[in-house]
């Protein structure tokens, strides 16, 4: 396997709440200068509104510890501790545990000080700029 062709495969692989990307995520990001750990589009299309917004840029898949476990978040400005989380039923397999491990996770991350803002395919580009705006109050 060369890392081209781990990295096409990884592009290519849906989200299906059983296969684990993360540990592929994390051995790319190591490698490969400037990898694009991407997401789902509908988690392109936050960064892309972003973008377009003018806001500083969050970081895409950000590794965070806590309480002695790895969490990657959809999007997160580190500095001030805020990120977003694109939430869509496909993720979860249509499964009430991987439901329920989101949840724990949330609590987990707002225990360690993280603002963590949910948003699905009807959040708005107005709400998601307000969430952004709020995120980066103190950079812009």
């Amino acid at each position: 396997m060369t890392l081209p062709k781990l990295v096409r495969t990884f592009d290519h692989t849906p989200c299906s709440g059983r296969r684990k990307s993360s540990p592929v995520r994390v051995f790319l990001g190591k490698r490969i200068r400037d990898f694009d750990p991407g997401g789902s589009e509908r988690e392109l299309d936050v960064r892309r509104i972003i973008e377009k917004g003018g806001y500083p840029l969050p970081v895409q898949q950000f590794r965070v510890h806590i309480e002695g476990r790895t969490y990657f978040i959809d999007h997160a400005w580190p500095d001030s501790l805020h990120g977003i989380e694109f939430e869509g039923f496909e993720c979860h397999g249509g499964l009430w545990t991987p439901f329920h491990r989101d949840r724990e996770r949330l609590r987990r991350l707002t225990r360690a000080g993280w603002t963590i803002y949910p948003v699905t395919s009807q959040t708005t580009a107005n709400e998601i700029l307000a969430i952004a705006e709020i995120a980066t109050a103190r950079f812009c």
